[in-house]
């Protein structure tokens, strides 16, 4: 889900996104399942550019440009196995493919690189992605440190919580065992023994408007119960703190007054929320 300027809120599903009022109102929706414009196999991303632009991403490659009003704007499509968009800012897209990979795409060419993991291992450190300002926000997880480069892929900086701990402790273990159960496939088992003794330092990547960095602390799939956590880092890189969600709320975007995302209920039912932000530091200038 994302917000206009204007407060609305647009909201994904698989085949159409919704639009609603800042107060909650439905307001419209915008396509339908099929192959044809304006119409979508599976919404597999949703990217929000200037102008409140919109960029839905769908699961053949295609991206469909929808103007705030809901109205088909035009098309275009993507390499093959494109997994996610990310807006530079210049009229440029930064697009991911595979798993952890990604390439920038200009017009109708575009470089590629692949990166297709058949098996990962508990706590498996995968690479994660984020724009700002022009740049690309770039880490492996190995530690809690993002690097900052620019749109040639040159490295710019690096910015990171020194000594953060990430060992698992025995008990951490025995939880992540217990969780696959007694009977265990060959695959459950090189999961297992590909077990590193630490876990991912964060699980996602975001940018809020202010340029601040938010890092999802990883968690397990034995831990997935637990509330989300999101380390946040100021422009400058000064780590301001932690900040943990409501129980069940999975946040998808970041504005300077509030947090958009997913509350799920004890039924499993998704329920869109907007959750009011407030900052007791002014953002970095530019």
């Amino acid at each position: 889900m994302t917000r206009f300027s204007d407060g609305r809120v647009v909201v994904s599903g698989q085949q159409e996104i919704r639009l609603y009022a800042a107060a909650g109102d439905f307001l419209g929706s915008f396509g339908r399942e099929g192959e044809g414009p304006g119409e979508f196999r599976q919404i597999w991303g949703m990217e929000r550019i200037s102008g409140d632009t919109l960029l839905l991403l769908d699961y053949d490659e295609r991206v469909t440009v929808v103007t705030p009003d809901l109205t088909l704007s035009r098309t275009f499509t993507l390499p093959l196995f494109t997994d996610a968009i990310y807006d530079l800012g210049d009229g440029t897209l930064l697009v991911e493919i595979g798993y952890g990979s990604m390439s920038t795409y200009e017009g109708s060419g575009g470089l590629r690189r692949e990166s297709l993991l058949s098996t990962l291992p508990f706590f498996a450190r995968v690479s994660q992605i984020a724009t700002r300002e022009g740049t690309i926000l770039r880490g492996s997880a190995d530690a809690m440190e993002v690097e900052e480069l620019d749109a040639t892929g040159e490295l710019i900086r690096i910015i990171r919580i020194p000594d953060y701990p990430l060992e698992l402790t025995a008990d951490e273990i025995d939880d992540a065992r217990a969780s696959l159960g007694e009977n265990l496939g060959s695959v459950a088992m090189q999961r297992l023994e590909a077990m590193s003794g630490m876990r991912p330092a964060y699980a996602d990547i975001m940018v809020d408007p202010s340029g601040a960095i938010w890092l999802e602390r990883y968690r397990g799939r034995h831990e997935r119960e637990s509330p989300q956590s999101w380390l946040v880092l100021d422009h400058d890189g000064t780590w301001l703190g932690q900040l943990v969600m409501p129980a069940g709320f999975n946040l998808h975007e970041v504005q300077m007054d509030a947090l958009l995302g997913v509350r799920i209920d004890a039924l499993d039912v998704e329920h869109p929320q907007v959750l009011r932000l407030r900052r007791n530091r002014a953002p970095a200038a530019g």
